[in-house]
């Protein structure tokens, strides 16, 4: 359990920065800088998801989530899951690709994408891109499959 494991690390906590988190909380400086930050976090979010929803031409969907620091980027569950493999990879996203962070018997095609932590116009210029490639990765397999 949590408690064996921190006496086995180490039996007392450190009281500098126990003392340094108690200022810190009874000063207000840690709920101004959350204020701080969810308004930032918010922006980048909303910034990328709406980037991706309106440059993707509907070929993503993108819920925009109420918390959490990542969303997801799906496109319609009947497209292959290459075709992410390959948006991703042409457009040198950061991220993961949906159906490599949960199990199912068949996973979806998307993206897992973070937004912490990036100014909002480098996240724009990155989910052009993305939405860029997403819709032509979409095309390339659209065409293979109706040779095939």
């Amino acid at each position: 359990d949590v408690t064996a494991a921190r006496t086995a690390l180490d039996r007392f906590p450190g009281t500098l920065m126990e003392g340094a988190v108690a200022d810190m909380l009874n000063s207000g400086a840690f709920a101004a800088n959350l204020k701080r930050v969810r308004k930032l976090y918010r922006e980048a979010r909303d910034a990328l998801a709406e980037t991706l929803e309106a440059r993707s031409d509907g070929v993503l969907s993108v819920p925009v989530p109420s918390q959490g620091l990542h969303l997801v980027a799906r496109f319609d569950p009947s497209v292959d899951l290459s075709v992410a493999a390959e948006a991703k990879l042409a457009a040198g996203a950061e991220g993961w690709l949906l159906a490599d962070t949960y199990s199912r018997t068949r996973p979806l095609p998307g993206f897992v994408l973070g937004f912490s932590g990036h100014a909002v116009p480098k996240l724009v210029a990155s989910a052009e891109r993305l939405a860029r490639e997403s819709r032509a990765a979409l095309r390339v397999k659209g065409r293979s499959a109706r040779r095939a």
